[in-house]
């Protein structure tokens, strides 16, 4: 294959992947480099820390594996939980990537992180997932999308790291085993931040070749390199299709690629910038006034709600205080912190209701020069919300009981 070719073959496969995302049959596989820039600690860097809690020093050319194997059987499985515990910031955030994933029209999230970044991120977000850290979970899990820990989880203490986990995952893990061997054969699968040396990716292609007569293409992206025909050809016969992004983006760097690449898969690209310079210079012929409030009295119930702990209703109420004070971008953050909190409570009425709001709220109510930036901005959150699509994400019996909401 020339790079003619690829250029072509690249162009197809980012299709195919849009029509997988589009249709709901897209499952995402996230290694250690997307939480690279919310400063968590690569593997060589984990090890490297362990040694020195071992030996003293660090050693170049050891086997990971074997190494952290040595360490749990030197010190036993509460130092080694804790050791590795304290090695993970308690302070991490996710960051741009692991958003970006968790609004995907995504099947599958598989991961063999153990940090809590992508559950952070799910509730950040106000997204449906069914969370599954061990095999327990897989038999309570619902309609949702699946985010699934393959390797266990921190919190859970199961993770899968010393060779010996690798060797018997069979045995600890075999419903996650199963399921995800399904899913190479039912959907279309990306590989985000791994690299093609990672022990979890010899897992995984052992796992494809296993099953190469039914398995569909899977695609593995590798950022910050040029196009290599060699490397190419070797792994597209083990069934995995090399996706080098920078033939797309133009040498970004690895975390300015894949953000670009989430942002070529999103199903409905939408282009504001004639509009947004329209409705804004139109700003003074929308501009209204209501006059038939007690503005002092509204003033001191937004303060009242500010002041105390209140409900998502409270809260609910004080935005569309603000709303009529004429403080629209006010009004719209209000409803967006609201939003994911009452998804956080399960609450979905008032998580329906102000989804709605932002979504219909004119920003422009109350414009100013300064909040310019600010303003384009959320107009641009505003136009993304697809009510239809945030209201069958819900399960049906949730979507039963607020439907009427949606048929108002």
């Amino acid at each position: 294959m020339n790079c003619q070719q690829y250029k072509e073959f690249i162009e197809t496969s980012i299709e195919n992947i849009r029509k997988a995302h589009n249709e709901s049959y897209l499952s995402i596989f996230a290694g250690a480099g997307i939480s690279t820039e919310s400063k968590l600690p690569k593997w060589g860097d984990l090890i490297h820390e362990l040694q020195k809690r071992l030996y003293g020093d660090t050693k170049e050319n050891e086997d990971y594996l074997v190494f952290a194997e040595k360490f749990y059987n030197q010190f036993g499985e509460s130092f080694y939980y804790q050791t590795l515990k304290s090695l993970i910031p308690d302070n991490a955030k996710p960051n741009d990537l692991h958003l970006g994933i968790v609004k995907l029209n995504i099947k599958n999230l598989i991961t063999t992180n153990w940090d809590n970044l992508f559950e952070q991120a799910i509730n950040e977000e106000g997204r449906f997932f069914n969370i599954i850290k061990s095999d327990k979970d897989i038999g309570s899990s619902t309609g949702f999308t699946k985010f699934i820990k393959m390797h266990g989880s921190l919190d859970e203490n199961n993770i899968v790291f010393k060779e010996q986990d690798y060797l018997e995952y069979s045995k600890h893990f075999p419903l996650i085993e199963n399921y995800i061997k399904g899913v190479f054969s039912t959907d279309t699968v990306i590989l985000l931040g791994y690299s093609l040396s990672d022990q979890n990716v010899k897992q995984i292609i052992s796992w494809v070749n296993s099953h190469s007569k039914s398995v569909k293409p899977i695609y593995f992206i590798k950022t910050a390199k040029e196009f290599d025909r060699i490397e190419f050809e070797f792994y597209k016969n083990k069934n995995i299709h090399i996706l080098y992004t920078q033939e797309l983006f133009e040498k970004k760097g690895h975390y300015e690629e894949l953000i670009s690449f989430l942002k070529e898969i999103k199903a409905k690209p939408k282009d504001i910038s004639e509009n947004y310079s329209g409705i804004m210079s139109s700003n003074k012929q929308i501009r209204r006034m209501i006059f038939n409030f007690d503005y002092n009295a509204m003033k001191e119930r937004i303060d009242e709600i500010s002041l105390k702990s209140s409900s998502v209703l409270n809260e609910l109420e004080k935005a569309f205080l603000l709303y009529h004070l004429g403080q629209g971008i006010q009004a719209f953050e209000t409803l967006k912190i609201n939003s994911k909190q009452a998804f956080r409570e399960r609450n979905y009425d008032v998580w329906y209701i102000s989804l709605y709001n932002m979504h219909n709220i004119p920003l422009f109510y109350g414009y100013s020069d300064e909040n310019n930036k600010k303003l384009e901005k959320y107009y641009e959150e505003r136009i993304s919300i697809d009510l239809n699509e945030s209201f069958y994400e819900l399960p049906f019996q949730e979507r039963e009981q607020i439907k009427y909401f949606r048929d108002i």
